[in-house]
């Protein structure tokens, strides 16, 4: 048998926030919650992107709360299902001997009388959220011909998806004064039932859901929608709407935003931020994108004098690694283990441009990461059209624990066998190196 269809007080009263109701249906769920179903209900399910309220019910009420603080469960979330919604409920830590009889017992819930609280801060936030985003998205629609595709409200913050594809820091400003504009001059929000051919008739800004009845959200004198959520009854109580954020998602513009006390704790916290950055830059916090652009000036200058310098120091070790390498039959290889990982490139392209003209037919590096010991071998030289190094690669991984890649003049891979230090590695692949290009024709020299 179907369960009574549930009376929707949220629907009724937003404001509404505590309630007598009665337990109609129980039914398990896992462990260690209860889903029940009540005869009337101020909690609103989860729905139209507005996450479920939160609470508590108390089971056999008295006639004074106070009396009968054993026998309260969590209301932890809301669910809608057939004839209305859901809660389940959650067994405090700690609960009395009265509460955990009951749980024991859900057989026994149905046709018992509860006493519910809806979470008042939660409530708010959401209360103030929802009108927020009807309040934007009808100035969107009036003002900018810019549709509302989606909504979501989070514990993070709040976001609506429009049609346009980008909106400047100007028009966004311009946006949000206007709507903050109509925050603080007030005006009426109300809502009302209709059936559905009626609904269709009405001028709301999307077309109504496929239901009867439907309910209705107006925003007096700027535009009304089809909504189930729990909305302010004045746009005033709405108290702030700050858009913190535009992003380009799926050819859409995704706005994001805040209503209320947390657009207020948002803001407080981003202007003790700034402060806090601009003492320490010691200056104001006007300037503060001033200050901030000047430490990034130089930063850029510095970081382009470290580079120099680095430059300058692989210049001299290859310089000094090149004049020692020995006059003996064979390709001269260079052969360089490196400290740092992050070098391997500079040190790469350096090898590279100071082998030009010269008879050096290839460079090793070697170093040391935390997988193993990285590695690269370059072709140079007379080598230039000769060996194709991925063929070194073949030789190396047959008879190494060494994995990887590259083209006819470029290889590079790890060593993983542990044990091995990046000089051994980078004097090993020397000693292949000269062996495998050696095979194409004589070389003038053999490096040590």
């Amino acid at each position: 048998m179907s369960r009574p269809v549930t009376r929707l007080l949220f629907r009724e009263d937003s404001y509404l926030l505590s309630f007598r109701g009665r337990i109609v249906d129980v039914r398990p769920a896992d462990h260690p919650y209860l889903f029940v179903a009540l005869d009337r209900t101020a909690f609103f399910p989860e729905g139209g992107g507005q996450p479920w309220d939160t609470g508590w019910i108390r089971i056999d009420p008295s006639i004074d709360p106070s009396d009968d603080p054993d026998v309260r469960f969590g209301v932890d979330q809301v669910l809608e299902g057939p004839g209305g919604p859901w809660h389940r409920l959650a067994l405090p830590p700690g609960s009395g001997v009265a509460a955990r009889e009951a749980w024991a017992r859900p057989e026994s819930l149905p046709g018992r009388q509860i006493l519910g609280q809806v979470d008042p801060v939660r409530r708010t936030d959401h209360v103030q959220h929802h009108g927020g985003q009807h309040l934007l998205s009808e100035v969107l629609w009036k003002t900018r011909g810019i549709a509302t595709l989606a909504f979501h409200l989070g514990d993070g913050d709040a976001a609506i998806e429009v049609s346009a594809d980008r909106l400047s820091r100007e028009e966004l400003d311009a946006l949000e004064d206007e709507v903050n504009d109509r925050i603080r001059r007030g005006g009426p929000v109300r809502t009302f039932v209709t059936d559905l051919q009626t609904a269709r008739g009405l001028p709301l800004r999307r077309p109504p859901p496929p239901e009867d009845p439907v309910r209705i959200v107006e925003i007096v004198g700027l535009g009304m929608a089809a909504c189930c959520g729990t909305h302010p009854d004045d746009l005033s109580r709405i108290g702030l709407l700050r858009i913190t954020e535009a992003e380009r998602i799926r050819g859409r513009l995704r706005l994001h935003f805040l209503c209320g006390r947390r657009a207020f704790l948002a803001a407080r916290s981003d202007l003790q931020a700034a402060g806090e950055a601009a003492a320490r830059m010691s200056g104001p916090v006007a300037r503060l994108p001033a200050l901030v652009d000047g430490l990034r000036s130089q930063v850029r200058t510095r970081e382009a004098e470290a580079a120099e310098v680095l430059a300058e120091l692989a210049r001299l070790r290859i310089g000094q690694a090149l004049a020692a390498i020995g006059e003996a039959e064979g390709p001269r290889i260079l052969s360089l283990p490196l400290e740092d990982i992050r070098r391997m490139d500079l040190y790469g392209d350096t090898a590279m441009a100071m082998a030009a003209g010269t008879d050096l037919a290839a460079v090793v590096l070697a170093a040391e990461d935390r997988d193993g010991i990285r590695f690269q071998v370059r072709r140079t030289g007379p080598a230039a059209g000769g060996p194709d190094l991925r063929g070194l690669m073949k030789e190396l991984a047959a008879v190494r624990p060494i994995r990887g890649g590259g083209s006819p003049d470029r290889v590079q891979g790890i060593h993983v066998l542990e044990g091995m230090s990046a000089g051994a590695l980078a004097d090993l692949l020397r000693q292949a190196c000269a062996r495998f290009i050696g095979r194409w024709g004589p070389g003038s020299a053999s490096g040590a």
